[in-house]
């Protein structure tokens, strides 16, 4: 601020937690002179908003990306119901598209993109997975990693350890390949507000199913979603739907990508935020 003093702004926005916190303490400070707006990703607990965090943070107007969300800033971090909009992130579905795959029969590819740490639940993913291919010779798993805590990284590297697995880095440029590739895609989160990756596999025609946790619910049939944390429901839930995949994915991904252009759509989540800004001016 001090480097930009010289230049008019109508809104200050805060895009992550930190920048948050600076700028609810300046706001309080009156350091700030025009309006100031939180954009909260993350989902928080009663650890996260220390009392003065807490306090500092009243008043400013706040942006939550799912009602979970706002639930939980409400409760957690002392922010008031009325100060928070939900305004969804969204997908461009120009880069996040069916590829028309056909299954040529050579065997059932699971697949999960994110992190690879204790709030992504991957370790769920992987003994389940462990009971499925037990079970199903032919199926394989690919881990899209983006980042991993390195003690987690081996423990679900050990559980996988001889199944037909594949660990990957990929470019965002190439996440739409990846979801063209797999035939399931799997979020097994324990906490997390709604992730990009679900949204993206919704918009690119492919199947998906979740923890019924946080911001889950508002994206997920019921049938595609399992108790958080419990890898036997996963794994259940996984071979249910490989043993009526055509039947679930016939009834199911139509669903899902019309809910993604009518409630997760880029151009939905572009004039929400315009229409949200300009009102605050």
């Amino acid at each position: 601020l001090e480097k930009n003093k010289d230049k008019k702004f109508d809104i200050l926005y805060a895009h992550n937690t930190q920048s948050c916190f600076a700028t609810g303490l300046l706001s309080k400070a009156g350091k700030i002179k025009v309006p100031a707006v939180f954009h909260i990703h993350d989902m928080i607990d009663a650890d996260s908003f220390s009392p003065l965090v807490r306090l500092f943070c009243k008043g400013i107007k706040t942006i939550a990306v799912s009602e979970a969300s706002k639930k939980e800033l409400v409760s957690c971090g002392g922010i008031r119901a009325r100060d928070i909009t939900v305004i969804y992130n969204g997908v461009d579905r120009s880069m996040f598209y069916p590829l028309n795959k056909k299954r040529d029969g050579a065997g059932f590819v699971i697949g999960y993109a994110g992190g690879v740490t204790p709030r992504k639940g991957v370790i769920v993913l992987a003994k389940a997975f462990r009971q499925v291919a037990s079970a199903n010779a032919g199926v394989k798993l690919v881990l899209a990693h983006n980042n991993k805590r390195d003690d987690y990284f081996q423990e679900v590297s050990a559980e996988l350890e001889g199944l037909n697995v594949e660990f990957c880095s990929l470019e965002r440029a190439r996440m739409n390949e990846f979801y063209g590739a797999i035939d399931l895609f799997i979020a097994p989160s324990i906490k997390d507000c709604l992730p990009s990756t679900v949204l993206e596999s919704m918009s690119a025609g492919t199947l998906v199913l979740g923890s019924r946790v946080d911001g889950f619910p508002e994206a997920l049939p019921e049938r595609c979603m399992f108790e958080r944390g419990d890898s036997d429901a996963l794994a259940e839930l996984i071979k249910d739907t490989m043993a009526h995949f055509d039947e679930i994915s016939k009834e199911i991904i139509p669903v899902n990508m019309a809910t993604v252009k009518n409630k997760f759509s880029m151009g939905k989540k572009i004039k929400a935020m315009d229409d949200y800004l300009s009102g605050l001016v």
